[in-house]
């Protein structure tokens, strides 16, 4: 599933991935990096030997095309997570993608990349 192309909007990210609000929770969802729940379940989210979620991202410019590109954005381990940014950046591009991390602090590999624009 590739997402990112120039100048595509949140709004359009998220009809193609059919969600209607492109926050970070509900990319994570449709990425397939949080795990849906159709029963009642004591488990969290994540799925087994996974203790969070390794999560970065890429503010304005071009689409991210090297590792190089990517800033920490955070370690989640308890969804749904809030980014927050400066009122500035609002209806800048953004991309984001993320990882799983198991206990020994290993990552898996990343999502794809998901693009969308700051609210505000």
């Amino acid at each position: 599933m590739r997402l990112v192309k120039a100048g595509r909007t949140g709004a359009e990210i998220a009809a193609t991935l059919q969600i209607s609000l492109p926050s970070v929770q509900n990319i994570k969802k449709a990425a397939g990096l949080v795990r849906g729940s159709k029963k009642p379940s004591t488990k969290k989210a994540k799925p087994a030997g996974v203790v969070a979620c390794l999560l970065q991202y890429k503010l304005g410019g071009t689409a991210p095309v090297a590792d190089a590109d990517w800033q920490f954005l955070a370690v989640d381990s308890a969804t749904p997570y809030l980014a927050v940014f400066d009122s500035a950046a609002a209806g800048t591009a953004l991309w984001l993608r993320g990882a799983w991390m198991n206990t020994h602090q290993e990552k898996g590999p990343f999502s794809s990349v998901l693009a969308t624009r700051v609210p505000g």
